[in-house]
């Protein structure tokens, strides 16, 4: 999940103040929360996730670092001063017009795989689920590597439209590629995205009353933790896509930039408040294995599908729980 925007020169904030936030954000997400969500799924055996959400992750981080380039090397009060860009701020002006459209392409296709999973399976579908994940691995980064390309190749072309005056960091402007061509991309797929992700709460609901009819005394109660981090994911995909959708009017306003600084810090609230991760940090007294309970959101069960659900014992929340949605 991400979007991508036209900078412009800022007046209605000053530049100090809208940098230090925008830089924040961006540090306490993508290089803080997100890699520390990676690096306990990597080393905690139990907590395990898709390849495709881990993916997600990863976009997050090299999303994140695309914008902070200028803080990491020095080089923004020369970027921003001087009409001939360095190399630092032709690179950065390149990575963060793909950086936004890769992390939507991850984003999407999260959401694409837990759509696979509703479906009816069947053979021929098991047996081409490891190369579509392979090709889903693969596919945000080669959107990133051709954007990053033309916007490259662009700059070199135009590198007296190439600098740092909006306070943040190094971008193209007044060109068509990252004005219209870069936003209108992300516009169509958080557009795919936000559709889907109604599809899948559709599907979901008739599956709940279906279980509801089939095993009438069970508790049909949810895990309010779970029902908070779907509304949350689903509510910020809509507010993302608004934004896109306002970057492609050409208004000059700062808020944008905060919604789209906090992409990540977002996704470490949405993944990071889950209960195996809770555990793996000590932050969530175990219980019994006996008492089967609450739900996790997109994890990665020993069928190698994708679960909406997976019923776990020990548990940070006082919910009840369901049946797995992974092989429905």
């Amino acid at each position: 999940m991400s979007i991508s925007v036209e900078f412009q020169k800022i007046s209605i904030v000053g530049d100090a103040s809208l940098r230090q936030v925008f830089i924040a954000l961006h540090i306490a997400g993508g290089q803080v929360g997100v890699p520390i969500i990676i690096l306990t799924w990597a080393f905690s055996k139990n907590v395990v996730r898709h390849p495709t959400l881990v993916n997600l992750w990863i976009t997050f981080v090299v999303y994140s670092i695309s914008y902070c380039i200028l803080l990491y090397t020095g080089s923004w009060q020369v970027d921003a001063t001087t009409s001939s860009p360095s190399k630092v701020c032709l690179v950065q002006s390149a990575m963060v017009q793909g950086a936004p459209s890769m992390s939507a392409v991850a984003g999407l296709l999260v959401v694409f795989q837990i759509w696979q999973t509703f479906q009816e399976p069947s053979p021929s579908n098991t047996a081409k689920r490891p190369d579509s994940v392979k090709i889903f691995l693969v596919l945000p980064y080669l959107v990133f590597l051709i954007f990053a390309l033309v916007a490259g190749t662009l700059g070199k072309l135009h590198p007296e439209r190439i600098y740092a005056s909006n306070g943040l960091y190094c971008t193209l402007h007044n060109v068509g590629f990252n004005r219209y061509v870069v936003p209108t991309f992300c516009v169509i797929v958080m557009a795919v995205l936000v559709v889907l992700e109604v599809i899948l709460v559709v599907r979901y609901c008739r599956m709940w009353a279906h279980i509801s009819r089939v095993f009438p005394l069970a508790s049909r109660r949810a895990s309010p933790s779970l029902l908070l981090r779907v509304l949350l994911f689903n509510v910020y995909s809509i507010v993302v896509f608004s934004v896109a959708v306002f970057f492609l009017s050409n208004f000059n306003t700062p808020w944008p930039y905060m919604v789209q600084a906090s992409v990540p810090l977002t996704a470490v609230v949405v993944f990071g408040s889950q209960a195996d991760l809770l555990r793996a940090w000590r932050f969530c007294r175990p219980q019994p294995p006996a008492n089967i309970s609450s739900q996790n959101l997109l994890s990665y069960g020993s069928t190698s599908n994708l679960r909406l659900t997976q019923i776990q014992g020990p548990t940070c929340d006082s919910s009840v729980s369901v049946l797995p949605l992974g092989n429905v």
